[in-house]
């Protein structure tokens, strides 16, 4: 595809995943206190993380605004040197759903510090794990740079049919779960 490859990781990413958790439990409390006793119909975990956001001081959750800025100006800085960043979506496969614990959903941690930080990101498919799982390729580009990441996620899928005439691995495929609720 043309492109020259250097493995660097982005500075401050595990911290702008923590304020990203300290972002989604605030908007959380404040849909249950707008949902008034409606809220009580919400998912449990949501609930549970709704109770951590409501505990949160307004000191608290300004300083978190304050420290998205500042972290968006610390990653942004790596795309000084760097046109695209090119990562999994998620580093694991995911559990089953009966081995979830509900008061504590996963979170991702591989996407949500281009939220963060205001990066323009697009996942593509890439693969499928040995259970048949799709495996998603995360492009993420400077800001202001959508265009940069919509192309190199085409050039990525055009890489992908080979050859060229044939359709993507993937346009045939679905997941474990799609089929068994089909049935």
């Amino acid at each position: 595809m043309g492109c020259r490859v250097e493995e660097s990781d982005p500075p401050s990413i595990d911290e702008c995943s923590a304020v990203a958790i300290g972002h989604w439990v605030s908007f959380c409390a404040l849909l249950v206190e707008l949902l008034g006793p409606d809220a009580k119909r919400l998912d449990p975990s949501l609930l549970e993380m709704a109770a951590r956001g409501a505990a949160m001081s307004a000191q608290e959750v300004t300083a978190l605004y304050v420290r998205r800025g500042e972290l968006g100006s610390i990653v942004n800085g790596f795309f000084d040197r760097f046109d695209l960043l090119v990562a999994p979506v998620i580093y694991c496969n995911p559990p089953s759903l009966a081995n979830l614990d509900q008061a504590r959903p996963l979170v991702p941690q591989t996407t949500n510090w281009c939220n963060v930080t205001g990066l323009p990101a697009a996942s593509v498919p890439c693969g499928f794990t040995s259970n048949g799982l799709p495996i998603g390729l995360q492009i993420v580009g400077r800001r202001h740079a959508d265009v940069d990441v919509l192309r190199a996620s085409h050039a990525f899928e055009q890489a992908a049919r080979s050859p060229p005439a044939r359709s993507y691995p993937w346009a045939d495929r679905t997941s474990p779960a799609q089929k068994t609720q089909a049935h």
